[in-house]
């Protein structure tokens, strides 16, 4: 009996330790076309259905899933766009490696017509886009492949090849991480993008860029490509011309880019309306009509990039970049009048030759600790070089007065940061330290001569987790910033401030979630604004720094609802943001003179509603995409109130059928109020047929094909010198374009590493005086 009772005891014990013991399950998520998904929900559930745990795909397609006891399971494997997976385990008992696990695309059957289904994912702060074969096939490069996904809040315009947020806030282009501008994402081929990031929320270490779109692509070991794009008007001087390469080495990689944009233009010309309040009580009320003139601008773009790569151990990145701006004609000529004397005409010109030179060399340098841990270190050196000659004049028969204004400008920068990251199981630890320090030399002579040296620097610390737990995503970060500033060997500024900020996402069904951010951003002065120096604008105005402005706070609140089911998408945003002491225009007057400066100003508010809706693709060959929203201004400075309202819209559409293309795209002026100014954005819209055969397309377009002019409206609201001006273009009025792409590809896949740090600074800190 005692033999019989220590049996059962130890086989008890036994069963104990066998059913106490943890399992893990591992594998790696393919498509049917053999390309990774990156991700994907893998839900592990009881035989019953009861929810044990689930994990995403890493980018790589991998998922591994922990801390698993002996059971009955069911694995299931989903993502949007793919047939759902599903495998059962009964009794797990070792470890279990699945291998590659392939998902088959999906089909949406929609009134008898069968529709491949939009490819988004969403994550708490960002949106994985996977195009469609469709818009793959119907796009030329990754510039005009952004366009057909339609992402929310996005302006893409590919007459100019342009891409930019509808409130023009900072937007960040990347390629596998690696910060580019719209000439590389231009030589990207469609079939080389494996999916698209959309970060509309982006974290502290990206500074204040309001978005950032980062373009996932196939990797190579052997090979290369070449690109060319050609854009012109065949009765415009217009061009957007670019070459790029790249060739692949074992583990290295060469790329290289030049871009040549050329614009010259005879129909430029401006309209002023303005009034003048003396200290005396005297009123005088301007007319300014312009006349055509000339606009002249070459943008020369060249770049080299190399990097080396050991797989999950070190990645390195060399870039050396050169951009050359030249805009020799700015020129204006007009006739000014005066409302009280039909007999007063003056014949003005206002002409201004602008180059600016601006070479920079950017290293980074990623280093794997562990497949959980990693450090990575960038470094950007670079130069600004700034001529600006300019000539003000008003004619008389009887008399002359000029203005003469010449600037050289020079800005040395060097900029360092280091981040490390941490994963966790259920969340991402990240930590980093950034400093900038510059010095600018700037000599103004001309009618006016100064001299300016300003010598800044800025740091940040910052440390920012994020986590997920069922439904509930989130992140909380806290930023430490150091902000010091000298000129002409006086005493400047010192200043430290705080940048918390914090993101809860919430998934309240399949279909629908929310999230609400909010953030602290601090705000230094531009350092054009900063110089002691003054210029004449006219013979009544003057523009004038201010040294003594201080750096502000900004406060930042928003709420974002989206609903997505099948090829309906609805998207409803507000938006909450107050300054305080921002730095904001003010206008003083001093012997007959009006002064335009800047002061720490009181307050500034903005409260703004959105509302998206997009559908597609429908039949399998058109989605449309709408935007309407409302911006309210609050601006409050020490001698002024002013509220200012204004009504948006974006329309979109695209229509693919087999090898053709027709995009439309229409947009209303989405207009800004800082101080005591409006700031008119662009009433366009355009149109684009393109037909692609397989390396090369040819397409035609039309900008503005509906009206006779293209302007931009600015208005000063100043008490004692408003003006409102209109600048016109009328080139840009039904101006034909053009397009011929060429894109030749050849190597195989390999694993290249994500550069994740990126600097630049391209601030000149001149002041740019203009009418």
């Amino acid at each position: 009996m005692k033999y019989k009772a220590l049996q059962v005891l130890i086989f008890s014990l036994l069963s104990v330790q066998l059913c106490a013991q943890n399992y893990q399950i591992k594998g790696e998520i393919i498509s049917d076309k053999n390309e990774v998904v990156p991700f994907a929900n893998v839900t592990l559930k009881l035989q019953d259905s009861t929810f044990v745990t689930g994990v995403c795909t890493d980018t790589k397609g991998n998922f591994r899933i922990s801390k698993v006891k002996s059971n009955n399971y069911i694995l299931l494997v989903s993502c949007i766009g793919f047939e759902t997976f599903k495998t059962e385990f009964e009794g797990i008992s070792a470890n279990i490696n699945l291998g590659k696990i392939v998902l088959k695309d999906q089909q949406i059957a929609l009134d008898d017509v069968t529709v491949t289904a939009t490819n988004i994912i969403d994550k708490p702060n960002s949106k994985i886009v996977f195009p469609n074969p469709k818009q793959k096939e119907s796009s030329t490069n990754g510039l005009n492949l952004l366009q057909s996904v339609m992402l929310p809040g996005v302006k893409v315009n590919p007459l100019m090849n342009s891409i930019s947020l509808i409130d023009d806030g900072e937007i960040q282009l990347r390629i596998n991480g690696v910060q580019v501008s719209e000439k590389e994402v231009i030589a990207l081929l469609p079939d080389d993008i494996q999916h698209i990031e959309y970060i509309d929320n982006p974290g502290l270490r990206y500074g204040n860029s309001r978005a950032v779109i980062n373009y996932k692509t196939k990797r190579y070991q052997t090979g290369g490509g070449i690109s060319v794009d050609l854009m012109q008007s065949p009765h415009v001087m217009f061009s957007e011309d670019q070459i790029s390469a790249r060739l692949n080495v074992n583990k290295s990689e060469f790329k290289f880019n030049y871009s040549l944009s050329l614009r010259d233009f005879y129909e430029f010309w401006r309209k002023n309306d303005e009034k003048f309040l003396f200290e005396n009580g005297d009123l005088l009320e301007r007319i300014e009509d312009g006349k055509p003139g000339r606009y002249t601008n070459q943008i020369h773009n060249l770049s080299f990039t190399y990097n080396y790569q050991e797989p999950d151990k070190y990645f390195f990145n060399l870039n050396l970049k050169y951009v050359g701006n030249l805009e020799p004609h700015s020129d204006y000529s007009s006739q000014l009048l005066r409302s009280d004397n039909s007999s007063y005409k003056v014949n003005i010109k206002d002409y201004k030759d602008t180059r600016s030179y601006f070479p920079s060399v950017d290293l980074y340098y990623l280093r794997h600790l562990n497949n959980k841990e990693r450090l990575m270190f960038n470094m950007v050196g670079s130069y600004i070089g700034t001529d600006l000659t300019g000539v003000y004049s008003e004619e008389t028969h009887e008399s002359s007065n000029i203005i003469e204004r010449n600037v050289e400008g020079e800005k040395y920068s060097l900029i360092g940061e280091g981040l490390y990251e941490r994963d966790f199981d259920k969340g991402r630890l990240t930590m980093g330290i950034k400093h900038t320090q510059s010095t600018t030399e700037n000599t103004y002579s001309g009618s006016n001569s100064f001299t300016t040296d300003l010598d800044r620097s800025d740091t940040y610390f910052y440390t920012e987790f994020s986590g997920n737990k069922n439904k509930l995503n989130y992140s909380f970060g806290l930023g430490v910033n150091r902000s010091w500033l000298k000129q002409n060997n006086a005493e400047g500024y010192e200043t430290y401030n705080i940048r918390p900020r914090f993101n809860v996402n919430y998934k309240f069904t399949d279909h629908f979630f929310g999230r609400v951010t909010g953030k602290m951003d601090n705000y230094s002065p531009d350092l054009s604004k900063l110089s002691d120096v003054e210029q004449a604008i006219d013979l009544l105005q003057i523009e004038r720094g201010n040294p003594n402005l201080d750096p502000y706070q900004q406060y930042q609140a928003d709420l974002y609802l989206e609903y997505h089911k099948g090829l309906f998408t609805g998207i409803a945003k507000s938006q909450y943001i107050l300054a305080n002491d921002p730095i904001m225009e003010t206008t003083l007057r001093e012997q007959n003179k009006f002064i335009r400066t800047y002061d720490n100003q009181k307050q500034w508010t903005k409260y703004n509603h959105e509302l998206t809706v997009r559908v597609g693709m429908l039949w399998k060959v058109l989605q449309l995409s709408g935007t309407g929203g409302l911006n309210r201004y609050i601006s409050e400075g020490k001698s002024y109130l002013y509220t200012y309202n204004n009504f948006y819209y974006r329309a979109e559409m695209m229509l693919a059928y087999k090898s053709w293309l027709l995009l439309f795209n229409a947009n209303n002026s989405y207009n800004h109020f800082w101080g005591e100014s409006v700031i008119g954005g662009e009433n366009m819209h355009m149109m684009m047929v393109m037909k692609n055969h397989k390396r090369y397309s040819i397409g035609l377009g039309i900008i503005n094909p509906f009206v006779d002019n293209y302007k931009r409206t600015n208005e000063n609201r100043n008490q004692y010198a408003s003006n409102k001006r209109e600048a016109y273009l009328n080139e840009s009025s039904k101006m034909v374009i053009m397009k011929f792409t060429w894109n030749f590809n050849f190597g195989r896949n390999y694993s290249r590493e994500n550069k994740r740090l990126n600097n630049a600074d391209n601030d000149a800190g001149i002041m740019n005086v203009t009418k």
